[in-house]
């Protein structure tokens, strides 16, 4: 239905764009600039994973250090979290600081964003299960192995398929670059230009602009869900050869806003469920609003 939806959008579009300029641009001129810090961004990216890479070994330093302790093993314990503090502290600050210093435009800062909090997420996952159990056994590979898994809940195996079906890695592939294009169409035709924001006007011409962006408007809300949850997510997980694939449920079939939440992605609703709605009953207060407002708190800022 979508894809019947573009096309009719697009002729109608491209034609409109091709007689009123004499040229159509399908959003190229948009994806360059976005784009032009993109050598930067992959840099910044690196140095997210390196430091995630770093802290498993520091953390086995920790931990063997924590084993050998004796009565002190308490303290090594609150060393242990102030430093896991800094470290996501400092991450998020340093991050921060690179995104001004080299100005990015706001795709290069998503990218960046995005993949910050995913691997702070996954790193909190590895500490907060190995630090709990008794005698526990660390292996880089299943960490690394964990970093690009579609998943944020860590665990030392998971459910694997037996073979990677290429045609569906690539099919996943297609619709995550065929998804990007269609946002972007969407936006630059759904944007008034600078020059038009500067015009005035009247009642019937912004009901007009509205009732024009109503078709792109469904597709730029449906559009990122289906290449970020399904084909990104299930592009990774083949590859990987991963068998978990609940990525999300019906959230379209729900009439409250609180089942479309819990339904829509998933993989974030597991992470805030164990690693802090559990945890927040179990080590600071068992009171189930106070979590709930906890969660609800942490998960804005998993909202862009």
């Amino acid at each position: 239905m979508c894809a019947v939806v573009f096309v009719s959008l697009s002729f109608h579009t491209l034609g409109k764009e091709y007689l009123t300029t004499g040229r159509v641009t399908f959003g190229f001129e948009v994806i360059k600039t976005s784009f032009v810090h993109l050598d930067k961004a992959i840099f910044i990216w690196s140095c997210c994973f390196a430091s995630a890479c770093a802290l498993f070994f520091i953390f086995k330093v920790w931990l063997n250090l924590r084993t050998c302790a004796g009565g002190l093993a308490t303290g090594f314990d609150w060393f242990g979290l102030l430093c896991l503090a800094s470290y996501y502290f400092y991450n998020l600050k340093l991050v921060t600081d690179a995104i001004r210093y080299f100005n990015f435009n706001f795709s290069c800062i998503l990218i960046i964003t995005l993949e910050q909090f995913r691997f702070l997420m996954k790193v909190h996952a590895f500490v907060r299960s190995k630090a709990s159990e008794e005698l526990p056994r660390l292996s880089f590979s299943n960490y690394l192995y964990f970093l690009f898994a579609p998943t944020l809940i860590y665990r030392d195996a998971y459910p694997r398929t037996n073979h990677i079906n290429w045609k569906f890695v690539a099919q996943c592939l297609l619709e995550c670059v065929a998804g990007f294009f269609v946002f972007t169409f969407c936006i630059v035709n759904s944007f008034p230009s600078s020059e038009r924001c500067a015009e005035k006007f009247t009642v019937n011409e912004v009901l007009l602009e509205i009732v024009e962006i109503i078709g792109y408007a469904a597709i730029m809300l449906v559009c990122p869900f289906f290449t970020l949850f399904h084909s990104f997510q299930n592009f990774f997980a083949e590859i990987l050869q991963f068998g978990d694939r609940l990525f999300y449920l019906d959230w379209w079939n729900e009439h409250t806003v609180n089942g479309w939440l819990l339904k829509n992605d998933k993989i974030v609703q597991d992470w805030l469920y164990y690693y802090v709605y559990r945890d927040f009953r179990k080590h600071i207060c068992d009171d189930v609003l106070l979590a709930k407002l906890t969660v609800f708190l942490l998960s804005l800022s998993d909202f862009p």
